[in-house]
């Protein structure tokens, strides 16, 4: 399947002249349009795009972005409206921006770059509606900014004079003498939360220390919540909120998120790689009882067709050879199904039609004793239930963490148990507990989290 990346055009509020004058395939006739094709050409040539789009402001794409081209009427419009932008499912601050503004004053510059620092956006490359259109940029990564701070506006000149690379390389002095923030919630053993224990750090913790004893920069760990939390923006709350509100610039440890929320963030190394795959989870198996070994040697077919050659047996035994103490020869049968030695009475007939049954106890003792023996090494179980339908025909019942009920609802899935709440099923590692000790219950779990918690029950 070939990949297809997307060059968004996002106007705001533009006269009529303006949608109409881009639309045209590179216009040759004026710097201004020479300037803004060549540009528009080496982005999409940079990021191999396949396709643009083009839209105005207000409307949201649910498609991945790989650069984008703004063009506003004046500096306010670009300062209401672009706070839209970040909010879309694929916003992207990593892409190549190209911002046009038309009435853009030096003034106005300063408070353009803090909206797009604000936002993370650090490839951007600004310009006014000049004939022969002025190039701005910033670098915050310059002077030891750590993306947090920028010294100056950076003037490239005249399009048509400028002949750098106009989206370098930014991190000049990387991340030497830098303090990032780092969230950590408890999400054992990859992060620890520091205020509730004084044991070490967490895995991630000492990676992130580890690294920053190497790249010369400093980390402060901050709680950042219950990490079974389903964080959500538009709450205030969770882990999330925090870096929204760039409380904190990492995370450590995790947290559960949705698919397209995953593609908003960078990451160090994804050894919790994200899956979308929900798992039910129920109590493992258990063995059976140890008296029930006493009859599981066979099946009910194979005891039945014996008590009742048993029965017929017995019955000709009677019949025939009459014995005068009846109870006497069903001990005896009884007592060869033991290979219990006995001396067999009677004529040759008797003797003869006894025989047989010998043969038969002794055939039947050796198929019992074998398998007694193997269920004594191999410990037989009960019924493992591992098919969703199973969850019907035993009538297991639901009990699921709220943080799972989230999830699912986030992502618009429609499953009964959503509504209940049961007693012992308050966060997700209870509810794997509850449901490890109980053969009618059962939970729902997502495979980041089973590696993590999943000790006693089975996956389904």
């Amino acid at each position: 399947m070939m990949l297809v990346v997307h060059v968004v055009l996002f106007f705001y509020a533009l006269p009529s002249q303006y949608e109409a004058r881009l639309s045209y395939e590179y216009p040759n006739n004026t710097h201004f349009q020479k300037c803004v094709s060549t540009i528009i050409k080496k982005i999409v040539n940079d990021v191999r795009a396949n396709s643009i789009l083009l839209r105005k402001s207000g409307t949201m794409f649910r498609t991945p972005n790989m650069a984008y081209f703004i063009a506003a009427g004046n500096y306010n419009d670009f300062i209401n409206n672009f706070p839209d932008l970040t909010e879309e499912k694929y916003w992207l601050p990593t892409a190549r921006f190209l911002i046009m503004i038309k009435d853009l004053t030096t003034t106005s510059l300063g408070k353009i770059f803090d909206l797009l620092l604000k936002y993370n956006v650090i490839n951007v490359l600004v310009l006014n509606e000049n004939a022969d259109p002025d190039l701005y940029t910033y670098n915050p990564f310059e002077n030891y900014g750590c993306g947090q701070r920028y010294d100056r506006i950076i003037e490239y000149g005249k399009c048509s004079m400028s002949q750098e690379n106009l989206y370098p390389y930014k991190l000049i002095t990387g991340l030497r003498n830098c303090t990032f923030k780092v969230g950590s919630p408890q999400w054992p053993p990859y992060s620890i939360d520091l205020a509730k224990s004084n044991g070490p750090d967490g895995v991630e913790q000492m990676v992130l220390r580890e690294l920053g004893k190497l790249e010369h920069f400093q980390v402060n760990f901050t709680n950042s919540g219950d990490g079974e939390a389903f964080s959500k923006i538009e709450k205030g709350v969770g882990s999330l909120y925090m870096l929204q509100k760039q409380e904190i610039q990492m995370m450590a440890g995790g947290m559960i998120l949705t698919y397209p929320r995953t593609k908003e963030f960078d990451y160090i190394w994804g050894h919790l790689a994200y899956t979308d795959e929900i798992s039910y989870q129920v109590k493992r198996a258990t063995d059976v009882a140890t008296w029930r070994y006493t009859y599981l040697e066979f099946d009910a077919l194979v005891w039945t067709v014996f008590i009742l050659a048993f029965l017929v047996f017995l019955l000709i035994f009677v019949i025939f050879v009459r014995p005068k103490d009846k109870g006497r020869i069903v001990l005896k049968m009884i007592g060869f199904l033991f290979l219990a030695g006995n001396r067999i009475r009677g004529n040759f007939f008797t003797r003869y039609l006894f025989i047989h049954w010998v043969l038969l106890a002794y055939i039947i003792n050796v198929y019992y004793v074998s398998n007694l023996v193997s269920f004594t090494t191999n410990p037989i179980r009960k019924y493992q239930v591992c098919e969703e339908e199973d969850l019907v025909k035993y009538n297991l019942q639901p009990c699921v963490s709220p943080v799972i009920k989230d999830f699912m609802s986030s992502v618009e899935v429609n499953e009964s148990f959503i509504d209940i709440q049961r007693e012992g099923c308050e966060n997700l590692y209870e509810s794997i507990e509850t449901v490890s000790k109980s053969d009618e219950l059962y939970t729902v779990v997502i495979h980041l989290v089973e590696a993590r918690k999943l000790k006693q029950s089975s996956l389904v």
